[in-house]
């Protein structure tokens, strides 16, 4: 009886540290360096363009959420010169950039304005998203941190293998 005494808490900090140890977030060595890979790839680029299909849900107070959508069409040619043409629910607007400043366009409403920028595409979206609140299409990984930032979250990083996206692997 004494023996069953003496591993009972044994046995509970075991269960313990195992329900802890299931939780943590779980991090694949394959997985990181593909990621790594990808993002080494896209940074050496001189010139890109990429379309990017978003949507996103915003509270209606009447209406519950409510389902948008929005398409976004970029061209980069590094480090200085950006276009992007956002198309969906939010209207019909542009960025052009070219090293010394932003000019958005809105073709729905007629508007325009000029900002000016830093001299290099990674810094502007930094000074726009902090100070304009506008958000660049897969920006993220354009930054030499996307990996360890994705880490960093606490989330759990897997390799699911290979999947078709529009008939391409």
């Amino acid at each position: 009886m004494n023996r069953i005494k003496c591993f009972l808490p044994l046995l509970f900090l075991l269960l313990a540290a195992n329900i802890q140890a299931q939780q943590l977030p779980q991090v694949d060595s394959l997985s990181v360096y593909i990621l790594n890979r990808t993002v080494q790839t896209i940074q050496s680029l001189e010139a890109c363009s990429f379309k990017v299909n978003t949507t996103y849900d915003v509270l209606d107070e009447d209406l519950g959420l409510v389902k948008h959508a929005g398409e976004e069409h970029v061209y980069m040619n590094f480090p200085d010169k950006a276009k992007i043409h956002f198309f969906g629910d939010k209207g019909r607007r542009v960025l052009w950039y070219n090293k010394t400043a932003l000019v958005y366009y809105s073709f729905d409403k007629n508007q325009y304005s000029v900002i000016k920028t830093p001299d290099s595409i990674i810094k502007m979206m930094d000074v726009v998203s902090k100070e304009y609140g506008i958000e660049f299409p897969a920006a993220d990984y354009f930054y030499d941190s996307f990996v360890d930032d994705l880490i960093n979250t606490g989330g759990s990083l897997k390799y699911l293998g290979i999947s078709s996206v529009n008939g391409n692997n």
